[in-house]
């Protein structure tokens, strides 16, 4: 590890520190990683100043977007938005 790097992580609080490492995991991880359910497919992305993980539907005229705290939760997140967002369709007559 560089050295300034360990004197950034040195002056932070234990809870920004974990923050920090989930960030860089995040990065390593779950950034380049798509969410797949019914044929719709969606991001993942995540906010150190909101502390929570959010994304939106991929490939469709509409902004359709989740949010979830915790990383086992924001599939379950992403499959409501597709859920709700086939149904809304559905109420409105429009084709998918």
């Amino acid at each position: 590890m560089k050295k300034k790097k360990i004197n950034e992580l040195n002056k932070m609080t234990l809870g920004e520190r974990l923050l920090y490492g989930m960030e860089e995991a995040f990065d390593h991880v779950l950034k380049d990683k798509e969410l797949e359910y019914k044929g719709f497919k969606g991001s993942i992305e995540y906010s150190q100043k909101d502390k929570l993980f959010y994304g939106k539907i991929k490939n469709i005229k509409d902004l359709v977007n989740y949010e979830s705290k915790t990383t086992e939760d924001i599939e379950n997140a992403f499959k409501e938005a597709v859920n709700d967002y086939i149904e809304t369709c559905k109420d409105i007559g429009k084709e998918l």
